[in-house]
C-alpha cells in the first residue's frame, strides 16, 4: 500500500459512501482485507479496500447475500462468477428471510435504529411492505432477529457442538473467549448497536435491547454456576463475575484491534491468568495454537 494512498477508517468510509460501523461489520465477516496496523490507534486502509467496498455495494444492489459475496470474493472474480443457487446466478430471492435479515442488519449498523424505516427497507429490497410484513411483524421484531443472527454467526452450531464435548468449565470458557476475539469486529458492532437502542424512548424496545445485552453479558453464568457447585470456582456472585468477564473481553478485543504487538493469543493468556488467579483454581487451559 503506497503511503500516499493510505487512509484512516474515517476517510475510507467517507470515500466509499458508507459508515465506520459498516466497515467494522464487513471486517468482522471477513469481507474486507485487514488494514495495515502501524500503531495502537493507527490502522491504514488503501485502494483495495475502496475497490472491495464498491464490489460489495454492487453485489448487494443485485440482491446477492453476504454469505454468497464472501464465496465470490474467494474466487477473485466477485462480480462475474462464484457461488450460484438453483437459478444459476448466485442471487437469493429478494423476499427471502435471509436476504431481508442481512440487509436490515447492514441498515441498522449503518444508519442506527431510528433512521431505518420498514418502507425504505422494502423499497431497497424491491419488495412490497406486505411481503416484508409476511416475514416480520414490525421493526422491533426484525431488529431482535438481526441481533440473534449476529450472535449466531459468532457462536455457530459447530462451535456449540465443540464446546459441549469439552470437559471442565475452564476449557469451555476459553473456547468462547477465543470465538469472541476472533470475531471481535462483529461482536463489537452487535454490542454497540444494542447500547444505542437501550436509551430509546420506546420503553418496550429499550427493555428488549437491555434484555439482549443482559443475555450477552451473562452468557458465562451457567458454566460459572457449575464450576462453583463443583468447587472449581470460589463461591462468588456468578452473574457479577460474568459481567466482569464480558467487560474484560471487550477491552482486550479493543486492544488487539489497536495494538499490532498484542494478538489474540496474548489477550487470551492475560484473560486466563486473571480469571484463574481471581476467581478460580483452573489449570486446564488449552495451549495457544
Amino acid at each position: 500500500m503506497p503511503a500516499d494512498t493510505a487512509m484512516k477508517i474515517t476517510a475510507l468510509a467517507r470515500r466509499a459512501g458508507t459508515s465506520r460501523s459498516t466497515v467494522h461489520y464487513y471486517l468482522g465477516l471477513g469481507l474486507l482485507p485487514k488494514p495495515r496496523v502501524l500503531g495502537p490507534k493507527l490502522h491504514l486502509y488503501g485502494p483495495e479496500h475502496l475497490t472491495r467496498l464498491a464490489q460489495i455495494r454492487e453485489l448487494r444492489g443485485r440482491g446477492v447475500a453476504l454469505s454468497q459475496i464472501r464465496a465470490r470474493l474467494a474466487t477473485g472474480h466477485p462480480t462475474t462468477g462464484g457461488a450460484t443457487d438453483a437459478h444459476g446466478d448466485g442471487i437469493e430471492a429478494p423476499g427471502s428471510r435471509q436476504v431481508i435479515l442481512e440487509r436490515a442488519t447492514e441498515q441498522f449498523i449503518h444508519r442506527g435504529y431510528d433512521a431505518v424505516r420498514m418502507a425504505d427497507l422494502a423499497a431497497d429490497l424491491h419488495l412490497s411492505k406486505a411481503t416484508l410484513y409476511q416475514h416480520f411483524d414490525g421493526k422491533q421484531g426484525l431488529f431482535v432477529e438481526c441481533i440473534e443472527r449476529m450472535r449466531h454467526r459468532i457462536f455457530p452450531p459447530r462451535l456449540r457442538e465443540q464446546e459441549s464435548k469439552l470437559r471442565g468449565p475452564g476449557r469451555r470458557g476459553y473456547l468462547r473467549a477465543r470465538a469472541v476475539l476472533q470475531n471481535f469486529e462483529a461482536y463489537r458492532a452487535m454490542v454497540s448497536l444494542l447500547h444505542s437502542v437501550v436509551s430509546q424512548s420506546d420503553r418496550a424496545l429499550s427493555e428488549k435491547a437491555a434484555h439482549e445485552l443482559h443475555k450477552i453479558a451473562t452468557d458465562s453464568v451457567p458454566a460459572l454456576e457449575q464450576a462453583i457447585a463443583s468447587g472449581v470456582v470460589r463461591k462468588l456472585d456468578a452473574e457479577a463475575v460474568s459481567y466482569m468477564l464480558f467487560g474484560a473481553l471487550m477491552w482486550l478485543g479493543d486492544r488487539v484491534q489497536r495494538d499490532a504487538n498484542f494478538d489474540i493469543d496474548a489477550a487470551l493468556s492475560v484473560y486466563w491468568d486473571v480469571m484463574g488467579r481471581g476467581i478460580a483454581r483452573l489449570d486446564d487451559a488449552p495451549q495457544a495454537s
